[in-house]
């Protein structure tokens, strides 16, 4: 699903975003300094050219101006976890992307950090897919691109957002647990920022 919308049929929840210029999705956007990835929204009404029902959860593209009357935003992904989980969704879906292109590098990897929400969850990830870390592997340092771009030579690129619907197989089927990874923080000063902005709906995470 990949289909257009006007913002006001949606309720938005949260949004992820990240300072770190790390994203090659076609659909980031750069607003004040941020990196905006995916908003979790509610349907506050239905759809019915996209089958959508009022309370439907989706993943949709981020809404930076909800007070334009022609303001539009994406629908990704309809998704049956919790608004919570539903957080995690994007974020699992950037680790498989990256997953699925060291499986086709077929080169030995190490991650150097192990402790932060993206790289817990990688590790969960790789260890369904079976890759083997090595101390003589590419050192891979997530918050720093240069150490993992050769690896991905921008070839990050999404049917249909297939990469949404695994990483919720993934949530329901157990592989990724979200027990011990703590929910990303918010940030005062992004709060503030979007509220001057006039886009209060808007709350801003990062990890």
């Amino acid at each position: 699903m990949n289909n257009i919308v006007p913002c006001k049929k949606l309720h938005n929840l949260m949004t992820l975003a990240t300072e770190q210029k790390n994203f090659f999705f076609n659909d980031t956007i750069l607003y004040k300094e941020m990196y905006s990835l995916f908003s979790v929204s509610v349907l506050n009404e239905e759809i019915p050219s996209l089958h959508l029902v009022k309370g439907q959860k989706v993943v949709t593209s981020p809404m930076t101006d909800n007070q334009d009357k022609n303001c539009c935003c994406k629908v990704y992904s309809t998704f049956d976890v919790d608004v919570d989980s539903g957080l995690f969704l994007p974020i699992i879906s950037v680790v498989n992307e990256f997953t699925k292109q060291i499986l086709l590098s077929d080169i030995p990897v190490l991650l150097t950090n192990t402790h932060g929400m993206m790289e817990r969850i990688m590790l969960q990830i790789w260890e369904f897919e079976e890759i083997i870390q090595s101390d003589n592997g590419i050192k891979i340092e997530l918050q720093n691109p240069v150490s993992w771009k050769s690896i991905m030579e921008e070839r990050i690129s999404w049917d249909n957002y297939d990469s949404l619907a695994q990483a919720e197989s993934l949530l329901k089927n157990g592989v990724v647990t979200l027990d011990e990874i703590t929910l990303p923080h918010v940030h005062t000063e992004n709060i503030d920022h979007f509220r001057k902005a006039g886009l209060s709906e808007e709350v801003i995470f990062d990890w």
